[in-house]
């Protein structure tokens, strides 16, 4: 039989229609989204005043986002662990984070919309593809549920249009779920979804365009150099993501009160940015890293940055965190180009994807999008500081750990298992013997789970449906034993009635 047979041709059809629909909608999305933010964030520049309502537009963002029926806390790591999981995303975060980043924006927090950009992507994505009913193409898949792939389509094509980098988006989505449901025609669906947003996103010039710098010629003084740069990007993107990681999970689990937590660190921030003034360190930084890739920043003006969004994502403010993420990036590239005597635009175009990989752990999206973004002379530079960027920072960053961390942990528990059985064989015995228990402890619950259930039906059905239950009964059982009856008792009897 031709494999061609084995296609469920409705179902193709309704994939490729989806693909084209996806594509159209998150390029709008995009748009949109960018339009609200630059217009709160442009609000913000040109009233300075209104940092002081940051805390009043957290307070108004949490409430938001429980009338929307969401977790205080939801962030972009929450929904990549759920997609990791195969948990269905929210129809209603869309509008959540779409609002609550608005809203931190137009009071001067220091966050992005990329990150927004995800969540929107997904929550659109996942309630498109409900509508679609999509399955797998293949009618001989005993499991025929598309799990997560609605939502991942989602992601890539809304951040592809922001960036204009479908690639990079397609392979980021894929990292962040550790390639858990990747198959090659998964991955061209995806990237073609992108390749469309991207495309008509650039028609109307909305989205972040970062700029490109001059690439020097390659040599091993500018190799050394862009070792030190991308390992130093890497070690302190990770320390940046570990952190804001380590600390909302501190608040999780001991400082329940997230309104006390936006009102305090809103009036924290509020004070910061009054006394120094630090308006251009507001929102998600896209004129500071255009200075940066200009060659022109100040020596500590990254740190000030990362304090500013650490206190902002870490406190529970809404937003993104990869565009200041590429922000701080640019910013330390930048400086570390001026102590040690590389071209400091180009630097900074260095610290933008190695910090980025160093806080994602995610180095293969990270190649991806900084050669699309920065051409493709760069790919040389990139390939060996994002390499040592990755390796030189180890653990997690704020999406947990990286692919090839996780793929570390699960040998050493593979390894640390058998080290035990091998110096314990009766745990083996043991552990069966357990597991036994377990299984008949389950059996014994789910038949006292079905006693209960027809307690509580089967008195309320009237005699005669009773009685006719009980006879398809027994006529079920006789022909279950005709079955496993054996061979020779049925020629037997046969046999003996001719």
């Amino acid at each position: 039989m031709s494999w061609l047979s084995t296609i469920d041709k409705k179902q193709l059809g309704l994939h490729l229609v989806f693909i084209g629909v996806v594509g159209v909608i998150s390029a709008f999305t995009s748009i949109v989204l960018c339009l609200c933010v630059d217009t709160a964030y442009h609000i913000s520049q040109a009233f300075a005043w209104t940092v002081l309502l940051l805390p009043l537009m957290g307070v108004i963002s949490l409430i938001f986002y429980r009338a929307m029926k969401l977790p205080y806390d939801y962030s972009t790591d929450d929904m990549v662990l759920q997609m990791r999981e195969n948990k269905p995303v929210s129809p209603t975060l869309a509008p959540g984070i779409l609002v609550g980043t608005c809203l931190t924006m137009l009071a001067g927090g220091a966050v992005g919309k990329e990150s927004s950009a995800f969540q929107m992507g997904a929550s659109i994505g996942e309630m498109l593809g409900r509508g679609f009913k999509l399955k797998n193409i293949f009618k001989n898949k005993a499991d025929r549920n598309v799990y997560g792939y609605a939502a991942l389509m989602g992601m890539a094509a809304t951040f592809s249009a922001l960036f204009f980098a479908p690639l990079g988006a397609t392979f980021l989505v894929f990292e962040l779920t550790r390639f858990k449901t990747f198959s090659p025609a998964r991955f061209i669906a995806i990237l073609v979804a992108a390749v469309i947003s991207a495309s008509i996103a650039s028609i109307f010039g909305i989205g972040d365009i970062i700029p490109k710098v001059a690439v020097p010629g390659l040599s091993p003084d500018l190799l050394l150099q862009v070792v030190l740069v991308g390992t130093l990007g890497g070690v302190l993107g990770h320390f940046f993501g570990g952190s804001i990681r380590i600390v909302r999970e501190w608040q999780r689990k001991t400082f329940r009160h997230p309104f006390v937590s936006v009102v305090v660190v809103g009036v924290v921030i509020a004070a910061i940015v009054m006394i120094f003034s630090l308006q251009t360190f507001e929102g998600s930084g896209m004129n500071l890293l255009t200075q940066a890739l200009g060659g022109s920043i100040g020596t500590w003006d990254f740190a000030i940055k990362a304090l500013l969004v650490f206190l902002a994502l870490a406190s529970g403010f809404k937003g993104g965190e990869i565009m200041p993420t590429l922000v701080i990036g640019g910013l330390l590239g930048c400086s570390l180009g001026q102590l040690i005597g590389l071209d400091p635009a180009f630097a900074g175009a260095i610290g933008v994807m190695t910090f980025f990989a160093g806080m994602s752990r995610c180095p293969i999206a990270a190649f991806f999008l900084g050669f699309e973004i920065f051409g493709v002379e760069a790919i040389p530079f990139f390939l060996v500081a994002i390499v040592f960027a990755y390796f030189g920072s180890r653990g997690m960053g704020y999406y947990g750990h990286g692919i090839l961390g996780e793929e570390r942990n699960a040998r050493q528990e593979r390894k640390t298992l058998h080290t035990f059985f091998k110096k314990n064989p009766d745990a083996v015995a043991a552990f069966k013997a357990l597991e036994e228990q377990s299984n008949e402890r389950a059996h014994r619950a789910e038949v006292l789970a079905r006693k209960e259930a027809q307690s509580a039906v089967l008195p309320q059905m009237p005699k005669e449906t009773l009685k006719h239950l009980e006879q398809e009964r027994e006529q079920h059982q006789e022909a279950a034993q005709a079955k496993s009856a054996p061979s020779g008792s049925s020629t037997n009897s046969t046999d003996q009635s001719s």
